[in-house]
């Protein structure tokens, strides 16, 4: 597995506004629903209008925790969705985005709906303020086919357009392989992409990975037992699902951000320049990942076969109903 992270030592204002994001789901334990109001000692210390002001490496900077889904956040508390809104509306010149999954869509039990937000941010980003724009998506195969439909979709809206700049590259690990069967790999794990942050000129999203979080400042080490997991999972019933193997709401999918409960660091640099800036630093692990002979610009004609066949076959069963209805 291929992960970032990040690690803040010496700033306890910013981990005690995180242990309350851990102790609003460790106050769910004895309840057997979501309270009508939540305690103050659980609302958020700092937001959108309010962000703490450190220095980081050296570096002067602004940073708030935001937090998802809606249901999980009290007072100044800032959605997830909220501060990816924030940061990409802060960019002058560009938009860099690392995810696992992009697929804009909510799958509810018995239908999918298009859910726009994000991808709606982008389209406005890149047609309203010229802004560019680079989409690094992990492939596997366990990726929807869908996925190249709507990456079709936002390229085709800079057709024609000079100032509409989009590209979009799929950064697969296992080259080739993606389609293998579980039995046919050699290795225990599959090999995965799982950066989940986006920068831009002047502020980065840092995915948290949710609930496997452990921060420790002093005498604070916060983490949720298994208890609390499952009176949580309990409460949340059919709302809200506690997805703690993709971690955090920074895989693009409807679904990660309307029901899966997670966590996310915004972090402002004015003087993104700087040498040691996280900015600059989380700029060039995007660029060493988007030029490495990992990433490949996929078009449908030079989709793996199975992806072909996944294409194909939904394209039949779409074809069947149509003659049933």
């Amino acid at each position: 597995m291929k992960e970032l992270g990040v690690i803040v030592y010496n700033c306890s204002c910013l981990v005690l506004d995180l242990q309350r994001i851990f102790a609003l789901y460790s106050s769910l334990k004895y309840k057997n629903k979501i309270p009508p109001s939540w305690s103050k000692r659980l609302y958020g210390v700092y937001d959108t209008q309010n962000k703490l002001t450190l220095q980081l490496n050296e570096t002067k900077s602004e940073a708030f925790v935001s937090n998802s889904p809606k249901l999980f956040c009290p007072k100044d508390r800032v959605l997830d969705i909220e501060a990816i809104y924030n940061v990409i509306d802060d960019a002058k010149q560009f938009v860099y985005i690392a995810v696992m999954d992009y697929l804009p869509i909510v799958i509810d039990t018995n239908a999918k709906r298009y859910w726009p937000f994000l991808d709606g941010k982008i389209r406005e980003a890149l047609v309203l303020r010229s802004i560019k724009v680079r989409l690094l998506i992990s492939f596997s195969r366990d990726t929807d086919p869908l996925t190249f439909n709507f990456v079709s979709s936002l390229k085709a809206i800079c057709t024609e357009v000079p100032s509409c700049s989009l590209k979009v590259k799929f950064f697969d690990l296992e080259e080739e392989s993606a389609c293998f069967l579980k039995d046919q790999k050699n290795t225990s794990f599959p090999k995965l992409n799982r950066n989940k942050y986006m920068v831009t000129d002047g502020a980065a999203y840092i995915d948290l990975k949710g609930l496997w979080v452990l921060v420790k400042y002093l005498d604070y080490l916060f983490s949720i037992n298994a208890a609390t997991l499952s009176a949580i999972t309990k409460i949340c019933n059919a709302h809200v699902t506690l997805d703690f193997d993709k971690g955090g709401n920074f895989d693009w999918v409807g679904n990660a951000f309307t029901q899966n409960a997670g966590a996310g660091l915004v972090i402002n640099q004015a003087d993104a320049g700087n040498s040691t800036s996280i900015i600059k630093q989380l700029k060039a692990v995007f660029e060493r990942d988007w030029y490495s002979h990992y990433a490949k610009s996929l078009q449908p004609t030079k989709m793996p076969n199975c992806f072909n066949h996944k294409l194909s076959k939904a394209t039949s069963n779409k074809t069947a109903m149509s003659n049933v209805n």
